[in-house]
């Protein structure tokens, strides 16, 4: 007998009977479950079915296939199929046969994906480093070539199916690629090269039906939509598993930090919005994995619940009740409307891939998808200033690329240390911690800038407060440790450059405001420094001789100095450095294109609350949440006072960061029944959280949640 699980189950009921869904006080509620009952039919409630096949077409309408590979080890916890102790499966909605092995012996298969005519698998061996054909019932099983396999495309105009492999950049743990490129599935000797411009996680690869977009991570956690002939790329969000609807629409999804969720992106990136895939009545709160579009664009595969914690984090865990379901969107695709238990088994099931007889024929409305409003991105380009940009970063949520002197993209990162974290503009929240650019980006800097006496540096600075006392704070720090340096700091109001040469040098650069954004330059020209506040020169500084060594020890820090010490309280953003001096029109365009940026903004709206612990969630260690440094906590609070601000929720949810910079962030969950003084605002109100790794472990889901926002200051 097989499963099916279709929408209110009966074990649901329950669930929200006891949770508050449905309160027992609300006859109302109450009343209409029992309709729901009466009018589904029990069995159907509670998902059983004597036939998967004849359960999954009903849904599809259509002949379906679905492969996916499931762990025979004894662990079953080999998620990303790395090991050995694998068979290939498969399920045919009309052979009768059920779950089947496609090979009867184990080994290592891993991303199964079943071609568009629906007749054969391509597969890829990591020990190996291979890529793999079979025809649906096991037979004519050959080689394609070296790499792994990412997607299976048929040619619209000749009906050429492909099959888009990439090669391994580093280690199997790597779980990076690299030179993406295509071969005939049945002339494999006809290859072409497709995308270079970036290094690729596998995670998905995910094509439109026209072979002109795809769906990516440029690499993890950088995740968008790619155009194939113009080589370039668009972030969408910040993410994993990214996902591309299989029509022309351009519509893709990313899977955010809980796993519980996707992020659907419109074509023209302008419209987001975020769909549910792991429903506590189906999930019972647990986690979802290996969320891949099918060629149907109603229909989505997916694998879950993950209720083992294991060695790494609790996807890692993977357990005997992670099975493959199916999940269809509603016709508007902001939620999904049912689903289908495509797997019953004790065994840990992952990597599935969706096939429905003529899916490809099917279409999102260009009013869900905002295709018809697409307008293509310009062409990067390099302007006199771009040709010496050595790095940018102007947010989080932005792609934050330069081009480098072979007219290849590099993408800059800043990464946050101690209790830094970003805000909800994606910008960097300065004041518990700091910011420093990625290694990659710090060798461009120290190359740019050593022994070199012209260069700039410019950033948007905007003050948490001005101080009433002599403290000073340091906003950033460029430079050698012990050695010749620029730091940037607030005296009270007082915004000083202090250049450490020979002797120390100070410019008073302008006065600051609190929450009023300031765009400031720093240029080096021949050894000379110069300041410039929005836009305009505030002072000069005879430092002729000012230049960093070529000893690599340049440094740079945002929001402290180069020690990490002495945090500032406020946001830093776009950041850029030049290897030449800008010129005051560039300073000016540059600085009004910033105000420009921030025009508008609307902070969110700040709750001050007492309340009780009622449920926690715990810390797990560090290494639990790898490759996430950072994690979420969600606990369950009972109001007790409502000090400042309009709060009329009696029981709600709080997130406080658990673990920040890969370390546990120490006093975050009180005493149950401890009461605790909270700085609140709406959990929706910070985007930049979606994609943070979020840890639950309370019963009460359905209730509203709010970021603590001042934990840990």
């Amino acid at each position: 007998m097989s499963l099916g699980v279709i929408i209110y189950p009966m074990e649901t009921i329950f669930r929200r009977l006891i949770f508050g869904t449905f309160r027992l006080c609300d006859s109302t509620r109450f009343g209409a479950a029992l309709i729901a009952l009466g009018a589904v039919g029990l069995n159907a409630m509670i998902g059983l079915a004597d036939d998967v096949g004849t359960l999954i077409e009903a849904q599809t309408g259509a002949h379906t296939r679905v492969v996916w590979v499931q762990d025979q080890s004894r662990a079953q916890n080999d998620t990303l199929a790395r090991g050995n102790h694998l068979l290939l499966m498969g399920l045919d909605s009309r052979d009768g046969k059920g779950e089947r092995a496609i090979f009867k012996n184990s080994r290592n298969y891993v991303k199964p994906l079943l071609t568009p005519s629906g007749d054969r698998i391509v597969y890829s061996d990591h020990s190996q480093d291979r890529v793999f054909v079979v025809d649906w019932d096991g037979n004519n099983r050959r080689t394609l070539c070296t790499g792994f396999a990412l997607e299976v495309w048929r040619d619209p105009a000749d009906g050429t199916q492909w099959v888009y492999v990439a090669i391994r950049a580093g280690t199997l743990d790597d779980y990076v690629y690299r030179d993406v490129f295509r071969l005939q599935l049945d002339n494999p000797k006809v290859r072409e090269p497709i995308w270079s411009a970036t290094l690729i996680s596998p995670d998905n690869f995910q094509l439109s039906a026209d072979g002109l977009k795809v769906a990516g991570e440029f690499p993890w956690p950088n995740s968008g939509v790619a155009d194939l002939a113009a080589r370039t790329w668009d972030k969408r969000s910040t993410g994993c598993w990214a996902t591309m609807a299989p029509d022309n629409s351009y519509v893709c999804s990313i899977f955010d930090g809980p796993h519980r969720n996707l992020q659907v992106h419109s074509a023209d990136g302008n419209k987001s919005w975020k769909v549910n895939v792991a429903p506590v009545d189906l999930f019972w709160g647990f986690e979802v994995f290996h969320p891949r579009w099918s060629n149907h664009v109603q229909f989505m595969a997916l694998t879950g619940p993950y209720k083992v914690r294991g060695p790494v984090n609790e996807i890692s865990g993977g357990g005997p009740e992670v099975e493959v379901y199916l999940a269809k969107f509603s016709e508007d695709f902001e939620r999904i409307e049912s689903w289908v238990q495509v797997t019953n088994n004790q065994r840990a099931d992952f990597y599935p891939d969706i096939w429905i007889a003529d899916g490809d024929q099917s279409t999102i409305p260009a009013t869900v998808s905002g295709r018809d409003q697409a307008v293509p991105p310009p062409p990067l380009r390099k302007s006199d200033s771009d040709a010496s940009l050595v790095f940018i970063w102007d947010g989080a949520d932005r792609q934050n690329e330069v081009l480098d002197d072979a007219d290849t993209k590099r993408a800059c990162r800043i990464e946050p240390r101690g209790w830094a974290r970003f805000d909800s503009f994606f910008a960097m929240s300065c004041g518990a911690g700091f910011f420093e650019p990625d290694s990659s980006s710090m060798s461009a800097i120290q190359k740019a800038v050593q022994n070199k006496k012209s260069f700039s540096l410019e950033i948007l600075v905007t003050p948490d407060e001005v101080f009433d006392t002599e403290q000073t704070k340091c906003l950033l720090e460029f430079g050698e440790p012990s050695g010749k340096r620029i730091t940037l700091q607030q005296k009270q109001s007082n915004l000083e450059l202090v250049i450490h040469s020979e002797s120390d040098l100070r410019i008073q650069a302008g006065k600051l405001k609190p929450s009023r954004p300031l765009h400031l330059a720093i240029t080096s020209v021949d050894g000379r420094i110069e300041c410039w506040i929005d836009g305009k020169t505030v002072g000069k500084g005879n430092a002729a001789r000012f230049a960093f060594s070529d000893n690599g020890q340049v440094r740079l820090s945002l929001g402290a100095n180069l020690a990490g010490e002495n945090s500032w309280r406020g946001r830093l953003e776009r950041v850029r450095v030049y290897q030449h001096a800008l010129a005051s029109e560039e300073v000016l365009r540059s600085s009004n294109s910033a105000k420009l940026a921030t025009q508008g903004r609307i902070n969110p709206t700040r709750l001050r609350v007492q309340a009780q612990l009622i449920q926690s969630t715990s810390v797990p260690q560090p290494e639990a949440i790898l490759p996430y440094r950072r994690a979420l906590l969600i606990h369950h609070f009972l109001l007790t006072k409502a000090i400042a601000g309009d709060f009329s929720d009696q029981d709600f949810l709080v997130a406080r960061w658990g673990i920040l910079d890969g370390e546990v962030v120490e006093g975050g969950i009180p005493e149950p029944g401890e009461l605790v003084e909270l700085s609140l605002e709406a959990f929706e109100a910070h985007p930049q959280l979606a994609s943070e790794r979020q840890l639950i472990l309370v019963d009460r889901f359905e209730l509203p949640m709010f970021y603590d926002i001042l934990f840990p200051f």
